[in-house]
């Protein structure tokens, strides 16, 4: 039983991978996602770990300066303050255009001043978005 266990994954990870570095080449029909929702935030704290709420945020493509910010309700915008959490990158930032791969950038502000800048990497497979940064933001 776990050799069929192991031969299965192994089988699923070769089917996955193409040995082709060009991600426009990767064809996801054969992938098999989860429904899992996957987002990516950004914690913005005082140096005591006190949430600092921003009066407004900005997600960047560097590359191309698209604005990726997630459009928030008054409501989810007065909770990402109380808790100093802001959307990032999800699953759906990239959902007709995957697999991509993107460097961007996150600015807080406030009283219109940036107070905060943080640079990313970030990106979707066939199925879910990743982002490799420092997530953990602290405003001096």
């Amino acid at each position: 039983m776990r050799n069929t266990v192991f031969g299965i994954a192994l089988l699923l990870l070769l089917l996955g991978c193409n040995g082709d570095d060009d991600s426009t080449n990767i064809d996801c029909s054969a992938s098999a996602c989860t429904n899992i929702f996957i987002s990516h935030t950004v914690t913005v704290t005082d140096p005591s770990g006190v949430a600092i709420p921003l009066d407004a945020f900005s997600v960047t493509d560097l590359d191309t300066g698209e604005d990726l910010t997630r459009t928030l309700t008054e409501e989810e915008l007065e909770q990402a303050r109380q808790a100093g959490r802001y959307p990032l990158y999800d699953d759906l930032t990239d959902r007709d255009n995957f697999p991509i791969s993107r460097s961007i950038v996150f600015k807080g502000f406030i009283d219109e001043k940036e107070v905060i800048r943080a640079e990313y990497s970030a990106g979707t497979d066939c199925c879910h978005s990743s982002v490799s940064g420092n997530l953990n933001l602290i405003v001096e």
